[in-house]
Protein backbone atom coordinates (compact mmCIF):
# COMPACT_ATOMS: atom_id res chain seq x y z
CA UNK A 1 0.00 0.00 0.00
CA UNK A 2 1.31 3.73 0.05
CA UNK A 3 1.28 6.30 2.52
CA UNK A 4 -1.44 9.23 1.87
CA UNK A 5 1.60 11.60 1.36
CA UNK A 6 3.37 9.37 -1.57
CA UNK A 7 -0.35 9.31 -2.87
CA UNK A 8 -0.66 13.42 -3.10
CA UNK A 9 3.10 13.47 -4.19
CA UNK A 10 2.60 10.75 -6.77
CA UNK A 11 -0.28 10.10 -8.11
CA UNK A 12 -0.13 9.06 -11.77
CA UNK A 13 -2.00 6.18 -12.38
CA UNK A 14 -4.69 6.79 -9.71
CA UNK A 15 -8.02 7.58 -10.34
CA UNK A 16 -10.51 7.67 -7.97
CA UNK A 17 -13.92 8.96 -7.26
CA UNK A 18 -12.97 9.85 -3.16
CA UNK A 19 -10.43 9.81 -1.03
CA UNK A 20 -9.81 9.48 2.82
CA UNK A 21 -7.38 10.86 4.99
CA UNK A 22 -7.28 9.52 8.59
CA UNK A 23 -6.76 11.57 11.72
CA UNK A 24 -4.32 13.28 9.84
CA UNK A 25 -3.36 15.58 7.03
CA UNK A 26 -0.53 15.75 4.43
CA UNK A 27 1.77 18.60 4.07
CA UNK A 28 0.65 19.35 0.38
CA UNK A 29 -2.93 18.94 0.88
CA UNK A 30 -2.46 21.75 3.52
CA UNK A 31 -0.89 23.95 0.82
CA UNK A 32 -3.66 23.14 -1.35
CA UNK A 33 -2.04 20.88 -3.83
CA UNK A 34 -4.49 18.02 -3.95
CA UNK A 35 -4.52 16.19 -7.48
CA UNK A 36 -8.18 16.00 -8.75
CA UNK A 37 -7.18 12.06 -10.17
CA UNK A 38 -7.56 11.44 -5.68
CA UNK A 39 -11.86 13.29 -6.22
CA UNK A 40 -13.56 14.43 -2.94
CA UNK A 41 -11.43 14.27 -0.28
CA UNK A 42 -12.49 13.57 3.35
CA UNK A 43 -10.74 13.79 6.59
CA UNK A 44 -11.90 10.70 8.86
CA UNK A 45 -11.21 12.32 12.21
CA UNK A 46 -11.62 8.91 14.49
CA UNK A 47 -10.88 9.83 18.02
CA UNK A 48 -7.91 12.56 17.18
CA UNK A 49 -9.76 15.15 18.89
CA UNK A 50 -6.71 18.17 18.98
CA UNK A 51 -7.36 17.46 14.61
CA UNK A 52 -7.45 21.71 14.40
CA UNK A 53 -10.18 22.70 11.77
CA UNK A 54 -7.25 25.19 10.41
CA UNK A 55 -5.61 21.98 9.37
CA UNK A 56 -8.17 21.08 7.09
CA UNK A 57 -8.05 22.35 3.71
CA UNK A 58 -11.99 24.54 3.78
CA UNK A 59 -13.37 21.99 0.67
CA UNK A 60 -12.22 18.96 2.34
CA UNK A 61 -15.05 16.88 3.83
CA UNK A 62 -14.68 15.40 7.46
CA UNK A 63 -15.66 11.83 9.25
CA UNK A 64 -17.16 12.96 12.69
CA UNK A 65 -18.72 9.87 14.83
CA UNK A 66 -20.93 12.51 16.02
CA UNK A 67 -23.05 15.50 15.99
CA UNK A 68 -21.68 17.21 18.62
CA UNK A 69 -17.91 16.92 16.69
CA UNK A 70 -19.44 19.34 14.40
CA UNK A 71 -18.35 22.51 17.20
CA UNK A 72 -14.80 21.96 16.22
CA UNK A 73 -15.24 22.67 12.48
CA UNK A 74 -18.58 24.44 11.77
CA UNK A 75 -16.59 26.02 9.08
CA UNK A 76 -16.11 22.47 7.12
CA UNK A 77 -19.11 20.31 5.82
CA UNK A 78 -19.35 16.87 7.79
CA UNK A 79 -20.74 13.45 7.48
CA UNK A 80 -21.34 11.37 10.87
CA UNK A 81 -20.79 7.56 11.14
CA UNK A 82 -20.50 5.78 14.18
CA UNK A 83 -17.86 3.32 15.60
CA UNK A 84 -18.64 -0.54 14.76
CA UNK A 85 -18.86 -3.06 17.55
CA UNK A 86 -15.50 -5.30 18.25
CA UNK A 87 -16.91 -9.20 18.56
CA UNK A 88 -14.94 -11.79 16.52
CA UNK A 89 -14.48 -12.49 13.27
CA UNK A 90 -17.23 -15.35 12.49
CA UNK A 91 -19.36 -13.10 14.63
CA UNK A 92 -18.61 -9.75 12.35
CA UNK A 93 -19.36 -11.86 9.30
CA UNK A 94 -23.07 -11.97 10.42
CA UNK A 95 -24.15 -9.26 8.76
CA UNK A 96 -26.37 -7.88 11.53
CA UNK A 97 -27.56 -11.22 12.52
CA UNK A 98 -27.89 -11.99 16.18
CA UNK A 99 -25.31 -14.23 17.76
CA UNK A 100 -24.68 -17.59 17.40
CA UNK A 101 -24.70 -18.05 20.84
CA UNK A 102 -26.43 -16.03 23.39
CA UNK A 103 -25.94 -16.41 26.77
CA UNK A 104 -29.33 -18.20 29.17
CA UNK A 105 -30.83 -15.98 32.01
CA UNK A 106 -31.91 -18.25 34.30
CA UNK A 107 -34.86 -17.14 36.70
CA UNK A 108 -34.55 -18.22 40.33
CA UNK A 109 -31.81 -20.72 41.51
CA UNK A 110 -28.92 -17.70 41.80
CA UNK A 111 -26.91 -17.30 44.71
CA UNK A 112 -25.39 -14.18 43.80
CA UNK A 113 -25.53 -11.63 41.00
CA UNK A 114 -22.40 -11.66 39.67
CA UNK A 115 -20.61 -8.34 37.77
CA UNK A 116 -17.83 -7.50 35.97
CA UNK A 117 -16.52 -4.20 34.50
CA UNK A 118 -14.05 -4.81 31.93
CA UNK A 119 -11.95 -2.19 30.19
CA UNK A 120 -8.31 -0.10 30.38
CA UNK A 121 -7.36 2.51 32.45
CA UNK A 122 -3.77 2.13 33.36
CA UNK A 123 -2.32 4.61 31.25
CA UNK A 124 -3.74 7.34 33.69
CA UNK A 125 -4.67 6.68 37.28
CA UNK A 126 -6.99 9.59 36.79
CA UNK A 127 -9.02 8.52 33.52
CA UNK A 128 -11.56 6.19 35.58
CA UNK A 129 -12.24 4.20 38.61
CA UNK A 130 -14.87 1.09 39.52
CA UNK A 131 -17.70 2.36 41.81
CA UNK A 132 -17.34 1.13 45.22
CA UNK A 133 -18.86 -2.17 45.96
CA UNK A 134 -18.11 -3.88 49.56
CA UNK A 135 -21.38 -2.74 50.62
CA UNK A 136 -23.32 -5.08 48.06
CA UNK A 137 -25.32 -8.02 49.21
CA UNK A 138 -25.56 -10.98 47.69
CA UNK A 139 -23.24 -9.82 45.00
CA UNK A 140 -19.62 -9.96 43.71
CA UNK A 141 -18.51 -7.64 41.53
CA UNK A 142 -15.10 -8.04 39.53
CA UNK A 143 -13.12 -4.41 37.90
CA UNK A 144 -10.66 -5.85 35.14
CA UNK A 145 -8.31 -3.40 34.64
CA UNK A 146 -5.64 -4.41 32.31
CA UNK A 147 -4.16 -4.53 29.35
CA UNK A 148 -5.47 -5.01 25.79
CA UNK A 149 -3.77 -8.33 25.08
CA UNK A 150 -6.05 -10.48 27.10
CA UNK A 151 -4.67 -14.06 26.25
CA UNK A 152 -1.55 -12.03 28.50
CA UNK A 153 -4.09 -12.39 31.78
CA UNK A 154 -6.93 -14.19 30.54
CA UNK A 155 -6.25 -17.77 33.44
CA UNK A 156 -5.45 -15.43 35.61
CA UNK A 157 -8.78 -13.70 36.07
CA UNK A 158 -11.06 -16.11 35.02
CA UNK A 159 -13.89 -17.05 38.11
CA UNK A 160 -14.19 -19.86 39.40
CA UNK A 161 -10.76 -21.32 37.56
CA UNK A 162 -9.62 -24.38 39.40
CA UNK A 163 -6.13 -26.51 38.97
CA UNK A 164 -7.84 -29.35 37.43
CA UNK A 165 -9.63 -26.33 35.08
CA UNK A 166 -6.53 -24.87 34.19
CA UNK A 167 -5.35 -26.86 31.70
CA UNK A 168 -8.39 -27.57 29.94
CA UNK A 169 -8.69 -23.15 29.32
CA UNK A 170 -5.38 -23.01 28.72
CA UNK A 171 -5.75 -25.19 26.03
CA UNK A 172 -9.19 -23.92 24.89
CA UNK A 173 -7.25 -20.31 25.23
CA UNK A 174 -4.50 -21.71 22.91
CA UNK A 175 -7.33 -22.96 20.36
CA UNK A 176 -9.31 -19.87 20.43
CA UNK A 177 -6.34 -17.66 19.41
CA UNK A 178 -4.63 -19.32 17.19
CA UNK A 179 -8.31 -19.96 15.45
CA UNK A 180 -8.46 -16.96 12.42
CA UNK A 181 -12.21 -16.24 13.17
CA UNK A 182 -12.48 -16.55 16.60
CA UNK A 183 -9.03 -14.98 18.43
CA UNK A 184 -8.51 -11.87 20.94
CA UNK A 185 -12.35 -10.87 20.49
CA UNK A 186 -13.66 -14.63 21.40
CA UNK A 187 -11.59 -14.86 24.30
CA UNK A 188 -13.16 -11.47 25.74
CA UNK A 189 -16.84 -13.24 24.93
CA UNK A 190 -15.89 -15.94 26.90
CA UNK A 191 -14.97 -14.32 30.01
CA UNK A 192 -17.77 -11.70 29.21
CA UNK A 193 -20.33 -15.12 29.45
CA UNK A 194 -18.08 -15.75 32.96
CA UNK A 195 -20.51 -13.09 34.39
CA UNK A 196 -24.73 -12.26 35.06
CA UNK A 197 -24.11 -8.33 34.07
CA UNK A 198 -21.66 -6.21 32.44
CA UNK A 199 -20.72 -2.79 33.62
CA UNK A 200 -19.60 -0.36 31.36
CA UNK A 201 -18.21 2.61 32.79
CA UNK A 202 -17.20 5.95 31.40
CA UNK A 203 -13.96 7.18 31.42
CA UNK A 204 -12.67 10.71 32.85
CA UNK A 205 -11.31 12.27 29.36
CA UNK A 206 -13.57 14.97 29.04
CA UNK A 207 -13.08 14.99 25.14
CA UNK A 208 -13.94 11.48 25.10
CA UNK A 209 -16.71 12.35 27.26
CA UNK A 210 -17.86 15.02 24.67
CA UNK A 211 -16.48 13.33 21.51
CA UNK A 212 -16.35 9.70 22.30
CA UNK A 213 -17.98 6.83 20.89
CA UNK A 214 -19.97 4.30 22.48
CA UNK A 215 -18.07 1.37 21.04
CA UNK A 216 -17.28 -0.38 24.38
CA UNK A 217 -21.14 -0.26 25.42
CA UNK A 218 -22.45 -1.52 22.27
CA UNK A 219 -19.34 -4.31 22.28
CA UNK A 220 -20.43 -5.79 25.36
CA UNK A 221 -24.00 -5.77 24.19
CA UNK A 222 -23.40 -7.44 21.46
CA UNK A 223 -22.12 -10.36 23.66
CA UNK A 224 -25.52 -11.16 24.79
CA UNK A 225 -24.52 -10.28 28.40
CA UNK A 226 -26.94 -7.34 29.95
CA UNK A 227 -25.11 -4.42 30.23
CA UNK A 228 -25.16 -1.44 32.83
CA UNK A 229 -24.27 1.88 31.58
CA UNK A 230 -22.66 4.51 33.67
CA UNK A 231 -24.37 7.65 32.31
CA UNK A 232 -22.32 10.83 32.03
CA UNK A 233 -21.29 13.15 29.48
CA UNK A 234 -22.75 14.02 26.24
CA UNK A 235 -21.72 11.36 24.07
CA UNK A 236 -23.51 8.44 26.54
CA UNK A 237 -26.21 11.10 27.32
CA UNK A 238 -27.35 11.18 24.03
CA UNK A 239 -27.34 7.35 23.46
CA UNK A 240 -29.60 6.93 26.37
CA UNK A 241 -31.84 9.50 24.92
CA UNK A 242 -31.58 7.62 21.22
CA UNK A 243 -32.45 4.20 22.50
CA UNK A 244 -34.26 4.63 26.19
CA UNK A 245 -31.90 1.61 27.40
CA UNK A 246 -33.33 1.55 31.29
CA UNK A 247 -30.37 -0.24 32.42
CA UNK A 248 -28.48 2.38 33.88
CA UNK A 249 -27.01 4.62 36.88
CA UNK A 250 -25.43 7.45 37.73
CA UNK A 251 -22.91 8.04 40.35
CA UNK A 252 -24.21 10.74 42.85
CA UNK A 253 -21.14 13.40 41.95
CA UNK A 254 -22.26 13.54 38.88
CA UNK A 255 -25.85 13.54 39.43
CA UNK A 256 -26.43 17.02 38.68
CA UNK A 257 -24.89 17.33 35.61
CA UNK A 258 -27.52 15.91 34.02
CA UNK A 259 -31.52 16.58 33.14
CA UNK A 260 -32.76 13.12 33.76
CA UNK A 261 -32.39 11.00 36.85
CA UNK A 262 -31.15 7.50 36.84
CA UNK A 263 -30.50 4.96 39.53
CA UNK A 264 -27.35 5.04 41.89
CA UNK A 265 -24.88 2.65 41.09
CA UNK A 266 -25.94 0.42 44.36
CA UNK A 267 -29.76 1.04 43.18
CA UNK A 268 -29.41 -0.39 39.61
CA UNK A 269 -27.64 -3.81 40.58
CA UNK A 270 -30.02 -4.34 43.45
CA UNK A 271 -33.04 -4.04 40.31
CA UNK A 272 -30.55 -5.94 37.92
CA UNK A 273 -31.44 -9.47 40.59
CA UNK A 274 -34.21 -9.29 38.44
CA UNK A 275 -33.84 -11.51 35.90
CA UNK A 276 -36.74 -10.16 33.36
CA UNK A 277 -34.71 -6.87 34.10
CA UNK A 278 -31.78 -8.75 32.98
CA UNK A 279 -33.70 -10.46 29.60
CA UNK A 280 -35.39 -7.08 28.65
CA UNK A 281 -31.72 -5.58 28.70
CA UNK A 282 -30.32 -8.43 26.99
CA UNK A 283 -32.62 -8.58 23.86
CA UNK A 284 -32.40 -4.36 23.49
CA UNK A 285 -28.89 -4.89 24.11
CA UNK A 286 -28.79 -7.23 21.07
CA UNK A 287 -30.88 -5.26 19.09
CA UNK A 288 -29.03 -1.94 19.48
CA UNK A 289 -25.61 -3.62 18.67
CA UNK A 290 -27.29 -4.21 15.11
CA UNK A 291 -27.19 -0.47 14.39
CA UNK A 292 -23.50 -0.83 14.77
CA UNK A 293 -22.86 -3.35 13.12
CA UNK A 294 -19.73 -4.07 10.63
CA UNK A 295 -22.67 -4.47 8.00
CA UNK A 296 -24.68 -1.59 9.07
CA UNK A 297 -21.57 0.96 9.66
CA UNK A 298 -20.23 0.33 6.50
CA UNK A 299 -22.78 1.07 4.56
CA UNK A 300 -23.34 4.32 5.82
CA UNK A 301 -19.66 4.89 5.32
CA UNK A 302 -19.93 3.93 1.64
CA UNK A 303 -22.82 6.49 1.85
CA UNK A 304 -21.12 9.15 2.97
CA UNK A 305 -18.26 9.29 0.58
CA UNK A 306 -20.64 9.16 -2.37
CA UNK A 307 -21.71 5.68 -3.20
CA UNK A 308 -25.22 5.32 -4.62
CA UNK A 309 -25.25 1.80 -5.45
CA UNK A 310 -26.47 -1.44 -3.77
CA UNK A 311 -25.18 -3.81 -1.09
CA UNK A 312 -24.94 -7.24 -0.75
CA UNK A 313 -23.38 -7.11 2.48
Amino acid sequence: GLEVQEVFDDPIGLDFDATIITKAIPEKAKKLVVPEQLGDIFVDVVDKYDLEQSSIPKDFTVILQTPRQKAKYTKRQARYVEHWYNSYPADMDRKGQDPEYIPPIENDGMKELRLATVWNVLESKDEGSCPNATELQDTTYDCINQEFSIEDWYLDVVPNITSTSASLAEQEMKEIMSNPKLGRGMLYYKLFYKYDVLVALAKNNEKKLKYGNVQRIVSQMRSGVPVMVEVRGEVFEDFMAQYNYPCAFQRPEYADLSSVKYWTFEEAVEEMKNPELRRKCQRLGLEIAKDFSPSAIGQKYLRAVGYNGDFEC
